[in-house]
């Protein structure tokens, strides 16, 4: 994935978040092979996500901290029938290169979890120039690629609780136009 001036966007996706925006027609054996070498780079940030599901607002919401104490917060849009990799995300860590780095260009198309940082580049200091491109940290990378089969087995089963209701839904309306049948015939034989 390109990051640098080059690139004009105007959301962040999870695909963007892993660095890894999907292709079409890509192999997934490939993306598997793929996220397994970045998985072995980062061991290092070790990250225990928690992650839950508002149905109210239909977006997950997971949030880790790294072994070196910084927070990480995500917020996944879910839409059935989207690969998880295009789902809409928005983003924030506390780590001093995301404040400092990244946050000013998500803020700018809205893809910052919460309220702004405070940002001002001071001569002679150690903070790094804000991107005007997208991008984010290693540990909301990390977050991501250890939380992503948490979001699959639960996308996964809500798409069969989906369908077990859809099913149940078809089975109670041709109950009911059986019923109705069956009245219709009983009036019919008793005149």
């Amino acid at each position: 994935m390109k990051f640098g001036p080059e690139i004009e966007k105007q959301f962040l996706t999870v695909g963007d978040v892993l660095g890894q925006p999907l292709v079409e027609g890509e192999d997934m054996s490939f993306r598997q092979a793929a996220n397994a070498q970045m998985r072995k780079k980062l061991i290092r940030y070790k990250t225990n996500p928690r992650i839950s599901f508002d149905e109210k607002t239909n977006k997950f919401s997971i949030a880790g901290i790294t072994s070196n104490n910084y927070f990480t917060d995500l917020e996944v849009e879910e839409k059935a029938g989207v690969p998880l990799e295009r789902l809409r995300c928005k983003v924030r860590c506390w780590c001093p290169d995301f404040k400092f780095r990244f946050a000013p260009y998500l803020h700018k198309i809205r893809a910052l979890r919460g309220k702004p940082f405070d940002y001002s580049m001071v001569k002679g200091t150690g903070k790094p120039q804000a991107w005007n491109s997208l991008g984010v940290c290693k540990h909301l990378r990390e977050t991501i690629i250890r939380a992503r089969p948490l979001i699959i087995s639960t996308r996964t089963q809500m798409e069969k609780d989906r369908k077990f209701a859809e099913q149940k839904e078809i089975e109670e309306q041709e109950k009911r136009a059986n019923e109705e049948t069956n009245l219709v015939e009983n009036e019919q034989v008793e005149n």
